[in-house]
């Protein structure tokens, strides 16, 4: 099982109201209860303004193994259809209309880079347990020996 990270960048349409966007991000955030394949989620506007006009993002990390999975698990989903069709691109025979202009998505699947302090802080962290569990051992047998000593020197 790996991880995918599943971004995708929201271009609105000229009338969308903030009062739209905010619900259309708050349906997105809600996904994140009801599809199971879904490790994280993040969204929400651009915090610079060098977005070009994607002024929203949406990154999802997603359990899977293969990009057919992601189809299955998270794509054709009824709660991923249900945000897509009632608050981005709308449904005509619903008489419901979207206020998304257009949207680019990209999904990657590489290891996870983590910086040098991090990478180390998770090596010390792994080599730490078994100092701990050595420790704790010789702990328990120092005190089991005291308290064995001090019992046979008052026979």
């Amino acid at each position: 099982m790996s991880l995918i990270d599943h971004i995708v960048l929201f271009k609105w349409k000229p009338e969308a109201t903030s009062a739209q966007i905010d619900r259309a991000m708050a349906a997105l955030e809600g996904m994140v209860t009801k599809i199971d394949a879904i490790e994280s989620l993040r969204v929400g506007p651009s915090i610079t303004d060098r977005h070009n006009g994607w002024t929203h993002a949406l990154v999802v990390r997603l359990r899977a193994s293969n990009a057919d999975e992601i189809m299955e698990g998270y794509s054709v989903h009824p709660a991923h259809l249900h945000v897509v069709e009632n608050f981005l691109k709308g449904n005509a025979a619903k008489g419901v209309s979207g206020i998304l202009a257009d949207l680019t998505a990209v999904d990657i699947s590489r290891p996870e880079v983590r910086s040098l302090p991090a990478a180390a802080a998770a090596v010390a962290e792994e080599a730490a347990f078994p100092v701990a569990l050595a420790l704790s051992a010789a702990l328990a047998g120092a005190v089991i020996g005291f308290v064995a000593s001090r019992a046979f020197a008052r026979q």
